[in-house]
C-alpha cells in the first residue's frame, strides 16, 4: 500500500498533463512537496488531498474510487501470488 497513493497521485497529475511544478502553481502545494507525495515519502492530510483533486480537475470521490481500485488489484495480485508460491512446494 505504501506507493499506491503516490502512484494514483502521479496517474492523475499526467491524467491532467501537469507538470509538477504546474501543479503547484495551481494548488498551492509546493512543487517539492508534490515531489515528495509522489515519491511516497509521505500521507498527505485531508486539505491536501482536496488541493489535489481540486487542482487535477476530480472529485475526492474519483481519487478515492481509484485509490480503492488500485488496492483491490494490489490483494488480488498478492493472492495471485501466494497461491502459484504454494503449488510448487
Amino acid at each position: 500500500m505504501d506507493k499506491i497513493f503516490a502512484n494514483a497521485m502521479i496517474y492523475f497529475r499526467k491524467k491532467a498533463h501537469l507538470t509538477q511544478s504546474e501543479l503547484a502553481i495551481r494548488t498551492g502545494i509546493t512543487q517539492s512537496a508534490i515531489s515528495k507525495l509522489e515519491d511516497g515519502a509521505y500521507w498527505p492530510n485531508k486539505i491536501t488531498i482536496s488541493k489535489f483533486c481540486e487542482g487535477v480537475g476530480i472529485s475526492g470521490n474519483e481519487f478515492c474510487l481509484y485509490m480503492g481500485l488500485q488496492l483491490i488489484a494490489s490483494a488480488f495480485k498478492s493472492v495471485i501470488w501466494l497461491s502459484y508460491d504454494e503449488e510448487e512446494d
